[in-house]
């Protein structure tokens, strides 16, 4: 069969002045993907910079898919029509990919040249170089946040597919005036097979004359850290709320009537006003014991009283427990528990003040409940929560009942995007969901016509379901009306119900429940008046008047809390809740200075607003290590300079305060914001193995910096596992042979068969070798880390295959290396294969090329000699501005 053979032994050369990088690819399926269609077309990205003064210097490599037919922009001048190097091309994306950085400004248009391609692989890489002067080294102490963002990554990836890339460059002028810089092919490909161990690949960095840079393995999206809490330490991080109550709901950038995103209105949501028609709370979970615990509370702000916490005291009045004061030191206006196989929501309802008593009223969600995570991790193989990061939304609607001076609420809960049912109607039983129950007064026979089973009033017979509300599809709920549970909720888009201007249950939603505090317009009661200033939105624990048997403080995990005026809609909590936060989406979070995204009593069901979150993230002092006391807890939004709040005081009115909590890892298995390849690691040199019994392409990020974590880069690439089984070569033991398997068999473990198809003209079998030479001699220095070197020589070219990366070779400038990279396929022998007369010239069928990375401007290259072998030359004469060290890639 004729086709493009390509290199991949793992072999790299670093030179004192030049390093040869000799990375590995495989051929690649070419889909006919591209920014229209389904499928993702980044590949490769790196940021690095230098800077004079205030002004830095970026340089944003990144490498696509290389034939998109459905884009324009991406034509180049090569004979097929497509980008080759030199062209200039406009990078692109589903969402446009921009760099922002940090300070405000960003650059949305961006072109690059065009430095690298591979027709086989189906990539081009290019970079492009932007210039931006900060106003100060840094940003009041941190780095500026430079990023280069857009969407999606290739859809064919192990991990991470069709996700947003976030390339993200911190600069910190007072602390480096420049960042490492990577040199790596945007695919390289090695072989794995019990014979050749874990696959790996070195990652080199350029101008490491001192062998300085550190390695560690990166997260494709800068998302930071969790919130780790203990029941036995009683953990908790709190958010005084009586700093965000004196502050209007109304946004600092408009006038009344805004979209109510202010820090009055976080307040007002949280306390059940009933001017707010719906709020949702949404974030990560991971609870580490069976009968779990309270995740959040709105309710005491009690922490002042503990030894080593550093947050404000509450009103004098609430310093001394008494009945009298509840209404305004401890009533949990909203509580929010789980355990390993339910989420149970709710609040405390401060009775009356001849009453003086608090009531308890939660309503119990079953995680197992929705048929879709029926099947998902959550319920299977057995049906447990326990020690998996799942998604938790929380949607409270408010309602205003007639002759009541309290608003009511109901709840509506969603895991992983998916709402959950309740154990009464309008959300409906299991039972009812699954149409297993007899209705009627009168007839008793299976309602067998309605999935959701009947309501009180309603009935079955044997042939109609006469009365019923209506059958929906697997997996939702029914749609009552609000304020009773009979009457047919019509699903229009108005979603009025039949009879009434009453909207619809929303799917899933709880029974109306009696609200925590009477509404906001009979000011003189206490608890309206008072409430904020013995309040706190609390993360981990348990606050409130009434303590429940159960557990009052979280053992577990919490990560990307967020609250949101207007309730979430159930497309939008599946779409976005794997989404971190990232100035690229800020529109969507709805933009509180756009009087367009306003919510009002009429949209409050389809629209949502931010008004606040929690990251929990926060670097320990040692570089990309967790475990840290949880000390840095600013919100993520509002920023200091916001829509959402007056400036100043700014974002420090959001401030929280934690109590023996600490940082701890997110999830890394694709469950939360991104997946990492199995058992990655990488060593001080940046040899980086994936201990992984899984071949394709594998996405991998890693972060380079100088000691201390100072100025940290990241170079993200795809590494290809190819399946092959590796022998020395009979012939030559310093050459290895791989033979290409079928990757069906290669799952087969432990076995780990090699099968493979030796049809002749058909399939090859092997994985093409490489070697180099040069015109060096070695050198008797001998480098402390890495042994002996070359240098230049007078000798016939010599085969350095065995001193590659990290030994380098030492050249001077003006004067001229040459370098021979030399291809063999072993299919280009003349083999006899059972079940075929003669010899079969395999090796006509067989083509080895070459691919080139960055290179420096003044190398030289000779076209490729013959098919297979093959042979190609490079001839570098290095100037004075070239010394240092650097790295050449090849595949």
């Amino acid at each position: 069969m004729a086709w493009m053979a390509r290199m991949r032994r793992r072999s790299m050369l670093r030179l004192f002045v030049a390093a040869i990088c000799l990375c590995a690819a495989a051929p690649a399926v070419r889909a006919l993907d591209g920014v229209l269609s389904v499928g993702g077309t980044y590949r490769f990205g790196h940021v690095h910079w230098t800077s004079m003064g205030n002004t830095v210097e970026f340089t944003v490599e990144a490498a696509f898919k290389r034939d998109m037919t459905d884009l324009s922009l991406w034509t180049g001048t090569a004979l097929d029509g497509l980008a080759k190097v030199g062209d200039e091309v406009v990078i692109p994306g589903r969402i446009p990919p921009q760099f922002y950085f940090g300070d405000g400004m960003v650059e949305e248009t961006l072109k690059m040249t065009v430095s690298a391609y591979s027709v086989s692989e189906d990539w081009v890489m290019g970079s492009l170089k932007i210039v931006h002067k900060y106003a100060t080294p840094n940003n009041g102490g941190v780095p500026w946040d430079a990023q280069f963002t857009g969407c999606c990554r290739h859809s064919y990836i192990v991990n991470n597919k069709d996700a947003e890339w976030v390339i993200a460059a911190p600069v910190d002028l007072n602390m480096a005036n420049k960042s490492p810089k990577a040199n790596v092919l945007p695919m390289v490909s090695v072989p794995f097979s019990p014979l050749t161990g874990a696959p790996f690949v070195y990652v080199s960095a350029e101008d490491n004359a001192d062998d300085t840079i550190e390695f560690r393995v990166g997260k494709p999206w800068d998302v930071g850290n969790a919130a780790v809490f203990k029941s036995a330490e009683k953990s908790f991080v709190a958010v005084p709320l009586a700093s965000l109550a004196p502050f209007p709901c109304t946004t600092a950038t408009a006038g009344a009537g805004s979209n109510f995103a202010g820090p009055g209105c976080l307040f007002r949501a949280l306390r059940t006003d009933s001017g707010q028609q719906a709020s949702t709370v949404e974030g990560w979970v991971l609870s580490s014991k069976d009968e779990g615990g309270y995740v959040m509370t709105v309710g005491a702000n009690d922490g002042y009283s503990l030894a080593g916490y550093s947050g404000p005291a509450a009103d004098p009045r609430c310093a001394i427990r008494s009945s009298s004061n509840d209404a305004i030191c401890r009533v949990a206006s909203l509580m929010i528990k789980v355990n390993t196989t339910h989420v149970f929501v709710g609040h405390e309802v401060f009775l009356d003040s001849g009453s003086q008593g608090v009531r308890r009223q939660e309503e119990a969600f079953d995680i197992c409940s929705n048929s879709y995570l029926k099947s998902d991790y959550l319920c299977t193989p057995t049906k447990t929560a326990t020690n998996k990061w799942f998604h938790l939304a929380v949607v409270r609607f408010q309602h205003t009942v007639p002759g009541d001076i309290r608003p009511s609420v109901s709840y509506k809960v969603l895991v992983n995007g998916r709402p959950l049912n309740v154990a009464s109607y309008p959300g409906g039983p299991s039972r009812q969901r699954k149409g297993e129950v007899a209705c009627g007064s009168s007839q008793t026979v299976q309602c067998s016509m309605c999935p959701l089973g009947c309501a009180t009033g309603e009935w079955c017979n044997a042939g109609t379901c006469a009365g019923c509300l209506g059958c929906v599809s697997a997996g939702e709920f029914r749609f009552g009306c609000r304020g009773t549970s009979q009457g047919e909720c019509k699903k229009e888009p108005d979603r009025k119900c039949a009879s009434t201007t009453s909207k619809c249950f929303e799917n899933g939603e709880s029974n109306l429940v009696q609200g925590p505090i009477p509404s906001s317009v009979n000011a003189s009661e206490p608890t309206v008046r008072d409430f904020a200033k013995g309040a706190a939105l609390i993360f981990g624990a348990y606050k409130g008047a009434a303590p429940p048997a159960t557990p009052q403080y979280f053992d577990g995990s919490l990560d990307e809390w967020r609250f949101w005026n207007g309730a979430r809609s159930d497309s939008a909590l599946l779409n976005d809740y794997k989404r971190p936060m990232t100035v690229a989406r800020e529109n969507f979070y709805g933009d509180p200075s756009d009087p367009s995204r306003r919510i009002t009593v009429d949209n409050y069901l389809v629209s949502s607003v931010l008004m606040a979150s929690w990251s929990f993230d926060q670097l320990c002092p040692v570089s990309g290590s967790t475990g840290c006391a949880l000390e840095t807890l600013d919100s993520v939004y509002p920023k200091d300079q916001d829509a959402r709040v007056p400036y100043p005081p700014g974002k420090s009115i959001y401030k929280a305060y934690s109590y023996n909590t600490t940082t701890g890892e997110i999830d890394n298995q694709g469950r939360m914001f991104y997946s990492l390849s199995d058992g990655m690691e990488i060593d001080s040199r940046g040899k980086l193995t994936l201990h992984t019994r899984l071949v394709g392409d594998h996405q991998v990020v890693v972060i380079m910096s100088y000691p201390g974590n100072v100025a940290p880069v990241p170079v993200d690439f795809i590494i290809k596992v190819v399946p092959a089984g590796c022998y020395e070569n009979a012939e030559d033991a310093t050459k290895t042979d791989c033979i290409i398997c079928d990757p069906a068999t290669m799952l087969k473990l432990p076995q780990y068969t090699c099968g493979y198809d030796k049809t002749p003209g058909v399939n090859n079998e092997f994985m093409p070798s490489l070697s180099i030479k040069a015109s060096v001699i070695p050198s008797y220095a001998v480098d402390s880390i890495v042994g002996n070197a070359y240098h230049l020589g007078e000798e016939a070219v010599t085969d350095i295959q065995g001193s590659l990366y990290p030994y380098y070779i030492r050249i001077f400038a003006g004067f001229e290396l040459k370098l021979e990279l030399h291809a063999l396929d072993m299919q280009s022998k003349k083999v006899v294969i059972a079940g075929y007369e003669g010899v079969y010239d395999d090796h006509l069928f067989t083509k080895v090329g070459f691919t080139v990375g960055r290179m420096p401007s003044t190398a030289k290259f000779t076209t490729v000699h013959n098919t297979n072998p093959s042979q190609m030359d490079l001839a570098w004469t290095p100037c004075s501005r070239d010394v240092g060290r650097h790295t050449l890639c090849f595949e």
